[in-house]
């Protein structure tokens, strides 16, 4: 089944919020205790990749949203 470019659109942007929501609920800071253990490495993998994924996303729109303006 094809997703519309609209679901994909609301996935990225749940990228985005998602990334706050797990910066908020399992980082170290916000008054932690120093023995506090946060997410494993494969949560970390995933948050860069997916963030990696919107950046780039966003940097071509721009990029060529850019362009169309010259015109």
């Amino acid at each position: 089944k094809l997703i519309p470019p609209t679901g994909i659109l609301g996935n990225l942007s749940a990228i985005a919020e998602g990334m706050a929501t797990l910066r908020n609920s399992y980082g170290s800071g916000h008054g932690r205790a120093a023995s506090y253990k946060g997410l494993e490495e494969r949560h970390a993998k995933l948050a860069v990749g997916s963030s990696i994924t919107l950046v780039e996303f966003l940097w071509c729109t721009h990029e060529r949203t850019k362009d169309k303006n010259k015109v």
